[in-house]
């Protein structure tokens, strides 16, 4: 090397004492004057990278792991760096030839139980955390991480016995105790997740995560004014975060407080909900402009059933003068294609015609200063084709027995699946009811639920033949009562102006407020709530008797 070349320990001295651009100045000269300085490439990778400069920083690691294939900490950067980009499976092959090059190297274990988790691979997650731990049984956050995995695979107990090892080990550790309570939180174990939380901000009074897990356990108690006390906290010290702001808008929103609610919901879009706002050069309509000769476009921006459910609107807008187009899921286009006031309905991505404004479908309540005495609520706005017999010979035609759909579970990623979701076992006793003959309107089963379904003759599986929503919608139409969880189906039935039974958590959607027994979304609703959270056996005795009552009255 020159000898007027800068050292590297110059470069080191730097980066320790914070001074990046400086540093970077001398490493690019020392690579420079000797493109093989292992150390200077590692170093200056490592530094590009944790200025987010991700491009070359990978490739300068690339070179110091090309010059030295068998240095292990070579292969660590490299998969580090992978890792920051979100390079997950480039990264998890990093860590294997880091431990292939040292199999005790801890930190390539535990970092590749972090690299397979993000990328959905839980079980291998467990297995690396577990290495890593053979290694350093004394690490809480490895510890912690492990109990994470755990987590995600709902071994629940296994967890929480991870959480428990990581506070042993780090007594002063917020991050287990805030994981423990979502674990708890999870179980229905309020009391116990709000200790944990308790304890997680107490380590850490800061901690804007375990705020927000704390207020919405507090909300799913029913101790909503409490809840919004901490919500304000949380807002007060991150005044730019949207979850704080997102969950506080369903605490006021579940109450009936619109007013409230619906400005405070416009955060979903910078929550941990992932939405994203469809962008269009028009302006996005927020009830100010007047809309008689305009043209507009509502758009679909959530589930299936908030589609159906805020679909009512079209009708409102035309009311208004406004030529009205709706964008909407694919499976929602047949049904909703001869939706009343709707100028053309589209399915998302084909082509849209011009219009001067748009607006999601969710943020209409707000753009029309929704409360709930105008909610608009026609006993149908949705209309189900006639049912094809020939196809559907199984279902009879009205008579003297009550025909009963059921759906007893919903998308199992949903947040809240837990506690909304029942196995078809539940429903073991309802359908015994005399009188009645029973359809499983439930498509795409969960394996247990299969099972149970196939062991059940008292329920006829049609949902083979149910294609898409306009085929659900003529079943739907055609039956006297359906019993559903809070799904698509509730809104789908609702929408149609069908009888409807809905089974609700103690913490229900905010859609379906607090304690009445009826909608004012859908006037064909009947609302089944439980009395306390998990508490589903009430429930199930009220729907038996309400059944029975039903089936002695067609």
């Amino acid at each position: 090397m020159a000898a007027h070349a800068p050292s590297f320990s110059t470069a080191q001295s730097l980066v320790q004492s914070g001074q990046l651009n400086q540093a970077r100045a001398v490493l690019e000269k020392i690579i420079a004057a000797d493109p093989r300085h292992f150390d200077a490439l590692s170093l200056l990778g490592n530094l590009l990278v944790s200025r987010r400069e991700f491009e070359p920083g990978i490739r300068l690691l690339e070179t110091a792991v090309h010059l030295h294939p068998n240095v292990a900490a070579a292969h660590l950067n490299l998969g580090n760096a992978l890792l920051s980009a979100r390079q997950l499976e480039r990264a998890a092959a990093a860590y294997r030839q880091a431990i292939a090059a040292d199999l005790d190297l801890v930190f390539a274990h535990a970092n590749l139980g972090i690299a397979a988790e993000a990328q959905g691979k839980p079980e291998e997650a467990v297995a690396a955390y577990r290495e890593a731990l053979r290694l350093n049984p004394n690490s809480a956050q490895i510890v912690n991480n492990l109990g994470n995995a755990l987590q995600t695979l709902r071994r629940s107990d296994e967890a929480i016995a991870a959480y428990r090892q990581a506070i042993t080990l780090k007594p002063d550790y917020p991050e287990p105790h805030n994981n423990l309570g979502n674990v708890f939180k999870a179980l229905n174990r309020y009391d116990e997740a709000i200790a944990a939380y308790r304890q997680a901000i107490a380590l850490k009074p800061d901690y804007i995560e375990a705020l927000n897990h704390l207020a919405n356990t507090l909300a799913a108690q029913g101790q909503r004014a409490e809840a919004i006390a901490v919500y304000r906290q949380s807002e007060a010290l991150q005044p730019d975060q949207g979850d704080a702001y997102f969950y506080e808008s369903l605490v006021h929103l579940v109450q009936g407080d619109f007013a409230t609610g619906l400005p405070l919901y416009e955060y979903r879009w910078k929550s941990d909900q992932k939405l994203t706002l469809r962008r269009f050069p028009q302006p996005q309509w927020r009830g100010q402009e007047p809309l008689a000769g305009k043209t507009i476009l509502l758009h679909g921006e959530q589930g299936l059933g908030d589609t159906l459910q805020f679909a009512r609107f079209v009708s409102v807008l035309a009311a208004q003068g406004a030529k009205v187009f709706l964008s909407v899921q694919p499976p929602l286009k047949a049904l909703l294609a001869d939706l009343p006031d709707a100028a053309g309905v589209f399915a998302y991505g084909d082509r849209l015609p011009a219009f001067d404004f748009h607006c999601p479908l969710l943020s209409l309540p707000l753009a029309l200063g929704l409360t709930l005495a105008t909610i608009p609520a026609p006993t149908s706005y949705v209309h189900a084709p006639a049912l094809d017999r020939t196809r559907w010979p199984e279902v009879p035609p009205a008579g003297r027995e009550l025909r009963v759909g059921l759906v007893w579970s919903g998308n199992p990623n949903h947040k809240q699946d837990h506690n909304r979701s029942l196995p078809l076992t539940w429903f073991r006793q309802i359908v015994r009811t005399p009188r009645c003959r029973f359809f499983s309107l439930q498509k795409e089963p969960r394996p247990d639920d299969a099972a149970a379904l196939a062991a059940m003759p008292e329920v006829m599986d049609l949902t083979s033949r149910l294609a898409d929503f306009r085929n659900t919608a003529a079943l739907v139409g055609e039956l006297d009562l359906i019993i559903t969880v809070d799904t698509s189906v509730a809104h789908l039935a609702g929408a149609l102006g069908r009888r409807t039974w809905v089974l609700l958590p103690f913490s229900p959607d905010w859609r379906w407020l607090l304690e009445r027994t009826d909608s004012p979304w859908y006037p064909t609703l009947r609302l089944f709530r439980q009395p306390a959270a998990g508490a589903w056996e009430p429930v199930e005795a009220a729907v038996r008797a309400e059944l029975a009552r039903a089936a002695g009255d067609s």
